[in-house]
């Protein structure tokens, strides 16, 4: 395993090497496979290198820039140049293509300069030798009082230097016979997520931030006091032992050119296509910058190191602080069209964000590198803006989340005009549920009428075809937003003002009619009985729960109070969460779980080399309890009715509501849960998913299923076309009957509510 054994590790996972699974050494690779090879290397550094993310360098220019040519490589030597050019700009060498340095001849040697001993640690020498010759080095340098290390040229670049450095200077390193007292290590620090910090909206309560590890102190067992010197230039990758006793005042740095950076304290290597291997920092110091001015003194030669060491007593050194860490995504608002380059980093920044932070992708059921690679085709094959965003939406409905929205000025010009009215999937129909307005505009379309095809093409099938842009947890979600009839892409919309041919019929009838309808923004009426809450039928109480404010909990509780039960409609999407208030006042129960939240805890990168670790995805897992409450229990039956329209904060208000032992009436809920959290793709692309998973609190599945109903009761055409409400209806005689109602009363409660109904009471 490759790895940097010169560095105290925050943490094991800090140290794992990480590998793209893939070609053998040497063999070629497709073009979209490089790329995406390169993608993920670059969502890597991108998330856990803390040089790359403190703002100093354009991530985003690096990867675009160097696009081009990973695109076109076609050999190992192509390919190593363009990642190189890719790296080029973090100028950091702990972040380097692995490979292709050699083993110098050469040994550690250690030289008397009258009171200083001068070790040599020569760049690329055996790392094997030094491993058996450290030991018998420090021992004769243990005869000098001042010791100086000449590490010139030694990097962390060179896997022999990265081991030999790790031998001479990491705490369990001979070294500290030479130390006297105790060394306190400046603090270490990587980058740790709690879900993935909103980019342009959603749940504030994910975050990104430095996971900085105590202060290792090293104990010297020396009786005699040392000054040391550490002779560097540029190339150098400084320990950070010599950090530590140049603060101290105990050490002095010197430099024959250039400025060292400071030794990486993590890294990980990735094997990416042509067999080309790169090693990226993963860790760095959280009180010291890396790259900075190591206050140093000239010297060119060891004999003038010595000859200050031995007449200069160090000075204090003192550093600054790495900058600080930040992850906000520039929108590039203005490239409605992007380049070729910046739209395959849109495609890259979907890639890694969804791989790390998606809290469902073990639910994904699609090849997501699969998925990614035709991104990377549709992407460049674009020809417009439409294309563009269309291309990101295919890749994205591979997600498989309802809460997967994607929006900009683009889709909203494209398919924010719609039809008038509002069509559900029924017993494999599309269904007129709604109409919006009335009139010559709706072409003699009725409620409950059915459409046979759009512009020609069978309904079902057009509705596939729009599936594959769209993001939906569920097939019902999918059906009801393949017909949907404004705002996003459907079946039915399009720009405003243009045509679409409907062919639709009449059920009891058998009539069928064609006509062309022009896509408009109509205002949706509000639907549903008038009031929030009233008595129905039998003495059962009933609540519009979508439309119930927290301020209206009491009242509701007080006017249902003597009802025999309640009918909660949760058939849409709640104003409130009014189900926080209301659940505790429906059982006698205490110390209830009502869900288990499992928030991704991204800390490393997840991938390993045959034969290595895997680190699966991590968790922060929370049950969600159910609250108390001072208010006044109603402890009699109650029923939710529910369909695909429920979604998110619906299905959490009936994880409350199944808490208190709520029956469910109707059909499944969308299928998706999860406070929202939201990245951003070039063009000002919004794209909202779940921050963090869901589910019953004995850990069933919610995501991609939804709440299931305990009685399944679907409307038919018919049903819509007499406007009658038979899930309502069911509900209404599921109270009766978990009420002890007889089933004489249940069916005459029933058949008033049907003449409420029709006669829109």
């Amino acid at each position: 395993m490759r790895r940097n054994v010169a560095a105290v590790s925050l943490t094991l996972l800090l140290l794992q090497t990480a590998a793209v699974p893939g070609l053998p050494q040497g063999e070629p690779a497709s073009a979209q496979a490089q790329v995406l090879a390169a993608m993920k290397l670059w969502g890597d550094i991108k998330f856990f290198d803390p040089e790359a993310t403190d703002g100093s360098v354009d991530w985003d220019a690096a990867f675009m820039g160097a696009e081009p040519a990973i695109f076109a490589a076609r050999d190992r030597a192509t390919y190593r140049a363009a990642i190189e050019a890719m790296l080029a700009p973090l100028g950091d060498p702990a972040t380097h293509i692995d490979g292709d340095s050699r083993t110098v001849a050469g040994a550690i040697s250690v030289r008397s300069f009258g009171t200083v001993a001068a070790i040599a640690l020569p760049h690329g020498i055996s790392s094997q030798r030094v491993a058996e010759e450290a030991q018998r080095t420090i021992d004769i340098a243990a005869g000098s009082p001042n010791v100086l290390f000449d590490i010139r040229g030694v990097t962390e670049a060179n896997a022999e230097d990265v081991e030999s450095l790790g031998l001479l200077f990491s705490p369990g390193s001979p070294l500290l016979e030479l130390l006297k007292g105790s060394v306190t290590l400046p603090r270490e620090r990587s980058r740790a997520y709690l879900g993935y910090p909103n980019q342009v909206g959603g749940y504030a309560g994910y975050s990104a931030f430095d996971q900085t590890g105590d202060a290792v102190t090293l104990h010297g067992t020396s009786a005699q006091t040392r000054r040391f010197g550490f002779l560097v230039n540029g190339s150098t990758s400084l320990p950070s032992i010599a950090i530590a006793l140049a603060r101290r005042g105990e050490a002095t740095i010197y430099s024959s050119g250039g400025q060292p950076s400071a030794l990486s304290v993590g890294s990980v290597t990735i094997d990416l296509p042509y067999g080309v291997s790169v090693t990226y920092r993963t860790g760095d110091l959280a009180d010291v910058a890396s790259k900075q001015t190591f206050s140093s003194v000239a010297a060119t030669r060891v004999e003038d190191a010595v000859a200050n060491l031995q007449s200069q007593a160090p000075r204090v050194a003192a550093y600054v602080g790495p900058p600080p860490e930040r992850l906000n995504d520039n929108q590039y608002a203005a490239a409605t069209f992007p380049a070729e380059a910046m739209r395959l980093l849109a495609v890259a920044r979907v890639y890694n964000v969804i791989r790390y932070f998606s809290p469902y992708t073990a639910l994904m059921h699609d090849d997501w590198d699969a998925a990614g690679r035709q991104a990377i085709d549709d992407e460049r094959g674009a020809n417009g803006a439409r294309a563009y965003v269309l291309g990101l939406m295919k890749f994205y409905a591979h997600l498989h989340d309802s809460h997967g929205l994607v929006w900009n000025d683009t889709i909203k010009t494209e398919f924010r005009a719609g039809l008038p009215f509002e069509a559900r999937y029924l017993h494999g129909q599309a269904v007129v549920s709604e109409l919006y307005t009335s009139g010559q505009a709706l072409h003699g379309l009725r409620l409950g009428d059915v459409i046979d095809d759009v512009d020609g093409v069978a309904t079902r099938e057009a509705m596939v075809q729009i599936e594959g842009y769209i993001c939906s947890s569920t097939p019902q979600s999918a059906n009801e937003s393949a017909l949907n009839t404004a705002a996003l892409p459907s079946v039915f919309t399009g720009p405003r003002g243009t045509a679409i041919t409907l062919r639709f019929h009449t059920p009891m009838t058998g009539v069928t009619t064609t006509a062309t309808f022009v896509r408009e923004v109509y205002q949706v009426p509000a639907t549903g009985p008038p009031r929030k809450y009233f008595v129905l039928p039998g003495g059962v109480g009933y609540v519009a729960f979508d439309r119930l404010d927290d301020s209206d909990v009491d009242a509701m509780f007080d006017a249902l109070k003597n009802t025999r039960a309640i009918v909660f409609d949760g058939r849409g999407y709640p104003q409130s969460d009014a189900a926080w208030e209301i659940a505790p006042r429906l059982t006698g129960a205490s110390a209830v779980r009502v869900a288990l939240f499992n928030t991704p805890f991204v800390i490393a990168p997840t991938d390993s080399e045959a034969g290595e670790i895997t680190v699966p995805p991590s968790y922060r897992e929370v049950y969600q309890m159910l609250g108390s409450t001072a208010g006044s229990k109603y402890l009699k039956p109650t029923v939710m009715l529910i369909d695909e329209k429920a979604i998110s904060r619906a299905e959490h208000s009936a994880l409350f509501f199944r808490s208190a032992h709520t029956r469910f009436v109707g059909t499944p809920t969308d299928g998706a849960d999860g406070d929202v959290t939201s990245l951003v793709a070039p063009g000002a692309v919004r794209m909202f998913f779940s921050g963090q998973g869901v589910r019953y609190p004995d850990g069933k599945q919610l995501q991609r299923v939804g709440i299931l109903p305990d009685l399944w009761v679907e409307p038919t055409a018919a049903d819509v076309a007499g406007q009658t409400d038979v899930v309502l209806q069911k509900g209404l005689d599921e109270a009766l009957r978990l009420a002890g109602a007889s089933p004489e009363s249940r069916q005459a409660a029933v058949q008033q509510e049907i003449a409420r109904e029709r006669s829109g009471g």
